[in-house]
C-alpha cells in the first residue's frame, strides 16, 4: 500500500497492560481488553478494539454500542446484516 502524499498519519494511543480484575482470580498476572462485537449468528466481526488492562467493562459498554451504531449507519450496514 502506498503512503498518501500529504497525508499525516497519527497513531493510536498506546494500550496499557496492567493488572486488573481477573475472571480467572489471578492477581499476579497482566491484562488487556480485547472488545469484539460480532454480527447475531457471529459470522462477521462488526467491531474490535483493544484497551488498557484495568479498564471496566459496566464502564465503556454503553460508549461502544454508541460507536457501532454509529459506524453502522455511515455505511448502511444494519440493513444487509441480521444482528439478532
Amino acid at each position: 500500500m502506498r503512503a498518501m502524499a500529504g497525508v499525516k498519519r497519527t497513531q493510536p494511543p498506546a494500550v496499557v497492560i496492567t493488572y486488573g480484575y481477573s475472571w480467572d482470580h489471578r492477581p499476579d498476572l497482566k491484562l488487556l481488553v480485547v472488545d469484539l462485537m460480532c454480527s447475531g449468528d457471529g459470522d462477521i466481526p462488526l467491531y474490535l478494539r483493544v484497551a488498557d488492562g484495568n479498564e471496566l467493562d459496566k464502564a465503556v459498554f454503553a460508549q461502544l454500542i454508541t460507536a457501532v451504531i454509529t459506524i453502522g449507519s455511515d455505511v448502511d450496514l444494519w440493513n444487509d446484516i441480521d444482528l439478532l
